[in-house]
């Protein structure tokens, strides 16, 4: 068989798997939510899952170069890594197979476009989620001494094909936000894995993405402490001030909210409301969306600023965005509307 009749084959294969098992897994999947970032991160999903390369790579170029952010302030650039990772992931409950399907698809991308830089990373990628399906989601304590070989092997092959590939692919800086992901599973040291930061935001100082991977690994709950997310944070909002003042410090601390400290973050983290309130209102008024106010209205609620609280209430209406409330986001939601409503 050619490489091109063995191209298309895989990409058949792959195509009917997924569609088989998507629709066993829609009940059980979260669907992102209507809009813009839905669209965006739609498209870069849709290319992947069809096996359109040339797709991807134009989309990808487009986000590389112009650095182009929603109508809610989020870079694009995430926003199709996020698409990616839908495939990537596969649905819940995907066996070996799967896997082994995306890991062969991408590496023949990847030889047939030595020179993508995007080709590579894909392939990473892949053997990144590979990785990931062995480990879970869960603590060690969950993980079978068998998954664990499994996964390291994963992670060990997915390092070394960037680094054999690094010329090419460290013109990305997706390829950076991967070998932080990567680095973070083979427990490389804070320093190893700022300077893989420096050198993609040398590529690409937008990348919020480069910013969202180092507070992965900070977060109490995989080693790090809340001393170590404020330091990050703050050394973030120094970088980026001059273009978006206090943003990333309501941002960043959204993420770590959202991915670890939820209704406890102004008791267990470093995050001022102060501060936070600031970078909000910035936020709100640069990205004056629905999404934004959302986030706005759960902060403040969560601060006990009722001024705060009732001034995006009146913005948000009656029909919340429940996506931005944080966990158990219909009782949050109501509960601080009852509060706001009392005298």
């Amino acid at each position: 068989m050619t490489r091109s009749k063995l191209h298309a084959a895989l990409c058949a294969v792959l195509v009917a798997w997924l569609f088989v098992c998507t629709l066993s897994a829609q009940a059980q999947t979260p669907q992102p939510t209507p809009g813009e970032d839905k669209q965006v991160s739609d498209e870069a999903w849709s290319a992947l899952f069809f096996g359109d390369f040339a797709e991807l790579e134009r989309l990808h170029a487009e986000y590389q170069r112009d650095s182009p952010r929603t109508a809610s302030g989020v870079a694009k650039l995430s926003l199709f890594r996020a698409g990616l990772d839908r495939v990537f992931d596969g649905p819940r409950g995907a066996k070996d197979s799967y896997f082994q399907q995306m890991d062969a698809l991408t590496r023949r991308w990847a030889d047939a476009h030595p020179e993508s830089a995007l080709a590579h990373s894909l392939h990473a990628e892949a053997l990144k989620a590979h990785a990931w399906s062995y480990r879970g989601t869960g603590f060690a304590k969950s993980v079978p001494p068998e998954a664990w070989r499994d996964f390291e092997s994963y992670i060990k092959q997915s390092i070394e094909y960037l680094a054999l590939h690094i010329q090419v692919a460290q013109r990305s800086s997706s390829t950076h936000v991967t070998l932080i992901q990567l680095g973070l599973a083979a427990s490389w040291d804070k320093d190893r894995l700022w300077a893989v930061a420096e050198a993609g935001l040398g590529r690409n100082p937008e990348d919020d993405g480069l910013y969202s991977a180092l507070l992965n690994g900070l977060l109490p709950k995989w080693g790090g402490s809340a001393v170590l997310v404020d330091r990050l944070i703050n050394d973030v909002v120094r970088r980026t001030q001059a273009r978006y003042g206090e943003i990333f410090y309501a941002r960043m601390y959204t993420w770590a909210s959202n991915r670890e400290f939820e209704h406890r973050l102004f008791v267990d983290s470093g995050a001022s409301w102060s501060r936070m309130k600031v970078g909000l209102e910035q936020l709100v008024v640069r990205y004056p969306t629905a999404e934004n106010h959302n986030t706005f209205a759960r902060f403040a609620c969560l601060a006990r600023d009722k001024p705060a609280l009732l001034d995006m209430l009146d913005k948000v209406g009656n029909r919340p965005l429940l996506e931005d409330w944080g966990r158990n986001a219909s009782r949050t939601y109501e509960t601080c509307k009852r509060w706001a409503a009392e005298q």
